[in-house]
């Protein structure tokens, strides 16, 4: 019998099912709009405008110095979301976080030296030195919380701690991670997303590799709790970097700062670009 190729073994024949393609639960470039950045950035640049202002008027130094840090983590929180967002921090600007972190660590400040710490480093690492009298206080400070039992105080201390300097040693015991785990456990039976979102971001941190269990009532509780924050106009862009972490494939702490890989979509690997996750660097 002569081969006729119309003809075909349908025992021969296998059917490949198309890969399916997880989708990020966040992605902000996905959910973040316009809309959204143009607030974001029209209230930074408030409140640099509004340190200007201070500047010339003479505000009292404290009040001011407290005025800075929140611009600081304010900046550092739309660098995380966007690397390549112009900020448009000029020298006076740059130049008062650094006085303000100096001043703070002079008063003994240290929350607040932390937080103005982690955002100049996570802005520009490269004007970012750490001095002997930093490091000392802020181990201090952690062994103080964990002598107090102040757990909560201790865990975002150490996270901080970590991005601003890796290798000091933390002491994260058994005794502590359960302590950490046991108020997620707290924050998801209460429903309470804003909180529950900001500790696991912060305990993959500290364990890149911990399993968060954030199934589709964590993701769904967190991702209502960002339209309640744009609505309110308040805690939004801490939140979003919260859930960048979350739904990132990879978190590592650097040199400078913090490496947050985002996996792509299939459309891109199978278009020919190499399959390793995007990379972006603060």
């Amino acid at each position: 019998m002569s081969y006729n190729p119309d003809r075909i073994n349908i025992h021969e024949l296998t059917v490949e099912e198309p890969e399916k393609q997880t989708e990020l639960p966040f992605d902000p470039e996905r959910d973040l709009s316009n809309q959204d950045w143009e607030k974001m950035l029209t209230k930074l640049r408030s409140r640099i405008q509004n340190d200007r202002n201070a500047r010339e008027t003479g505000e009292d130094r404290q009040f001011f110095y407290t005025r800075c840090v929140g611009l600081s983590l304010l900046a550092m929180n739309l660098k995380i979301l966007n690397p390549r967002v112009e900020l448009d921090l000029d020298e006076n600007v740059w130049k008062e976080m650094r006085e303000t972190l100096e001043a703070v660590k002079y008063n003994g400040d240290w929350q607040s030296f932390s937080e103005q710490a982690i955002s100049i480093k996570i802005l520009n690492p490269d004007i970012f030195a750490l001095d002997e009298v930093g490091r000392q206080c802020m181990k201090s400070e952690l062994e103080r919380h964990r002598r107090a039992r102040t757990w909560e105080a201790f865990f975002i201390q150490a996270v901080q701690v970590r991005i601003i300097d890796r290798d000091i040693d933390l002491k994260l015991d058994d005794g502590a991670w359960q302590r950490i785990r046991d108020q997620l456990e707290v924050n998801r039976k209460n429903e309470e997303w804003g909180e529950f979102a900001l500790h696991a971001a912060n305990m993959k941190i500290l364990d890149p590799y911990i399993d968060l269990g954030l199934d589709e009532v964590a993701w769904h509780g967190i991702q209502t709790k960002l339209d309640e924050y744009r609505k309110a106009d308040s805690f939004f862009e801490k939140h979003a970097v919260a859930m960048k972490i979350l739904a990132a494939e990879e978190v590592k702490v650097t040199e400078k700062g913090l490496e947050i890989n985002m996996r792509r979509p299939k459309a891109e690997i199978d278009s020919g670009v190499s399959s390793v996750p995007e990379t972006k660097q603060f």
